[in-house]
């Protein structure tokens, strides 16, 4: 998979990731737009079967309100958009958030 950074809301087009797996192009931007998202880092997008796939990342935001709203929310679009079956996203908080998206 190969990343760009993408920091603040509407990153636009630098917050992109393409999968080498099969070609298509997962937008990082949704989840950059969720209310308080100030960084999205360590994406990992793989198949686990023929079927279904999983993504993971690490969204920083710097307080807690809404955040089990955000999260339902960002699994519903990512599944909506993208098919993506499973979705785990994990917070950070703090002087030591990374803001960079890495694969």
């Amino acid at each position: 998979m190969t990343c760009r950074a993408a920091r603040g809301p509407g990153a636009g087009p630098s917050s992109a990731c393409v999968t080498a797996d099969n070609g298509a192009a997962v937008h990082i931007g949704r989840l950059m737009g969720m209310p308080g998202v100030t960084a999205v880092h360590d994406v990992h997008i793989w198949a686990m079967s023929t079927t279904e796939t999983a993504l993971t990342a690490h969204l920083v935001k710097q307080d807690a309100q809404d955040d089990d709203a955000i999260i339902a929310e960002a699994t519903r679009a990512l599944h909506g958009r993208f098919g993506i079956q499973h979705t785990t996203l994990q917070w950070e908080r703090g002087p030591y958030a990374v803001g960079l998206i890495f694969a």
